[in-house]
């Protein structure tokens, strides 16, 4: 890709933020790093020999605080929690920052689980970020974008049925937390010694089990015990029923919180797709087995209808989790919320 293929409103900015961030007007464009499932463009530049990262946001998308969200970022920029950042806009949606040459993420061990969670610690106990929309508000907003064939679903269903019913024990005021609220591998980079976080748009006060269950879910699905380290890990110690009780439960809340946020995502691109049909629904692969076909490619998550097949995925992964443990945690929360 070369410079002058960009469209010029996006040349335009780029030059301001290198001329007002880094004092210069000369750069040379290098390439695409993502286009992002909402098409926000984050693109490599080199000034004066040296890399920078450069995201070009949309200032008209009404789901998020541009201002809040690059206060918040030129924070924990400065805690070291995210890369360097040299210069923001809200105003235009622009932040020029350092660029991570991000590595393959080493495989899960008790060292990597202790340093990735040991980050996420620091960044709960560091912050203080100003309030936002709940993730349970989130989600109904998100849910009221599907159409009502989409709302008919009996997967869908029976996921919106449970959520209001884990809600009344999971949320704890006590538990409230600064936190990411979008910890996926696109937003995790590791530069071959340290992580760092990036996209901090949904950044907000939430349980601090969110961050936690919602890694849990991406890194260590498939294996019961690194969750359960990740969570020892987090906490630098046994944990407690309790503990573990809310942890499981937001798990499955991070699941249909997922998989309702990838079935209404063609919607928010005024794309009506078909929804799929009980039967299709049924015949869907694995969590495990669709995120291996995502990591070789097979799958492209920009397409519309794979998106769908995604959320669905996560609604039934959901669904499966829903099992004696399950029951076991909501009473104990339920029980424990009686008594107090």
């Amino acid at each position: 890709m070369k410079k002058n293929e960009l469209p010029i409103e996006q040349i335009e900015k780029i030059n301001f933020a290198v001329r007002k961030g880094l004092g210069t007007n000369n750069w040379e464009l290098m390439s695409l790093l993502s286009g992002g499932l909402t098409g926000i463009p984050v693109y490599r530049i080199i000034v004066e020999n040296k890399s920078y990262a450069i995201k070009l946001e949309d200032v008209n998308d009404k789901d998020f605080d541009l201002q809040r969200s690059y206060k918040i970022l030129e924070t924990v920029s400065s805690q070291g929690i995210a890369p360097l950042v040299y210069f923001t806009d809200a105003d235009q949606g622009i932040v020029l920052m350092k660029y991570i040459e991000s590595k393959p993420r080493p495989e899960a061990s008790p060292e990597t689980i202790q340093k990735f969670s040991s980050l996420i610690r620091e960044l709960h106990a560091k912050n203080s970020f100003p309030k936002w929309k709940s993730v349970i508000e989130i989600l109904e907003l998100v849910y009221q974008r599907l159409t009502l064939e989409y709302k008919k679903s009996k997967l869908i269903k029976e996921s919106m049925h449970e959520i209001n019913k884990m809600i009344n024990v999971l949320f704890d005021q006590n538990d409230i937390r600064s936190c990411h609220c979008d910890l996926n591998p696109v937003n995790i980079l590791f530069d071959g010694e340290k992580y760092f976080f990036v996209d901090w748009q949904a950044a907000s006060p939430q349980s601090f089990y969110f961050d936690l269950a919602y890694c849990s879910n991406w890194f260590y699905f498939y294996n019961e015990d690194l969750c359960a380290l990740f969570l020892k890990s987090y906490f630098g110690r046994e944990v407690t029923e309790e503990e573990n009780a809310k942890y499981y439960l937001m798990r499955i809340f991070t699941y249909i919180y997922l998989g309702i946020g990838f079935i209404s995502l063609p919607f928010k691109e005024n794309q009506n797709i078909p929804i799929l049909s009980d039967e299709n629904i049924e015949k869907l692969p694995s969590y495990l087995k669709f995120m291996q076909s995502l990591g070789s490619g097979v799958v492209d998550l920009e397409n519309a209808d794979v998106q769908q097949q995604f959320g669905f995925i996560f609604l039934k992964t959901a669904i499966k989790m829903m099992d004696q443990r399950y029951k076991h945690a909501y009473e104990f929360l339920l029980n424990k919320k009686t008594i107090n």
